[in-house]
C-alpha cells in the first residue's frame, strides 16, 4: 500500500504526463539545409581538412556562411588539434582519440586548424568562409 506522500507524487506525476504536449503538438524549428561537410583527420604526423558536397564525393567549390557537417578522426594519441574561428571554438589533447560528428553554422570569417604533435612543431592550416 502507498503512503499518502507516495500516492500524491503518483498522482502529481499522472497530472503533469497528461497536460505535457505530445510532439505531434511541439513547434520544432525546422533545420537549416547543409551547404557541405567538413572533414578534420588528424594523426601523429599531420591534421588535414576537406570540404566536400553534403554527399561526400565532390569537392565543394565555394565556402559560403551557413550551416555544415564537421566529423572529425582524431587516430592520434600523440597529436592534440584546435579549430578556432568566427563561430567555432573545439580543442582536443593529444591523448584524445575517437570520431567525432557535429553540424555547426560556420559565420563568415578565418577559420584555423592548429595541430600539435607531440615534441614537434605545430602546423596551422587555414580556410575561409565568404
Amino acid at each position: 500500500m502507498l503512503g499518502a506522500t507516495a500516492l500524491g507524487l503518483l498522482i502529481t506525476a499522472a497530472v503533469l504526463a497528461w497536460h505535457l504536449p505530445t510532439s505531434s503538438t511541439v513547434n520544432k524549428k525546422p533545420q537549416a539545409r547543409l551547404l557541405g561537410q567538413l572533414a578534420i583527420t588528424v594523426t601523429n604526423k599531420r591534421c588535414a581538412t576537406s570540404f566536400k558536397t553534403v554527399n561526400g564525393r565532390q569537392a565543394l567549390a565555394a565556402k559560403k556562411p551557413g550551416r555544415y557537417r564537421i566529423a572529425i578522426k582524431d587516430q592520434s594519441s600523440k597529436t592534440g588539434f584546435a579549430l578556432t574561428g568566427a563561430s567555432i571554438d573545439i580543442a582536443s589533447p593529444a591523448a584524445a582519440r575517437g570520431v567525432l560528428t557535429l553540424r555547426r553554422n560556420l559565420a563568415k570569417g578565418t577559420y584555423r586548424l592548429v595541430c600539435r604533435p607531440a615534441g614537434k612543431k605545430s602546423t596551422t592550416l587555414t580556410f575561409k568562409i565568404s
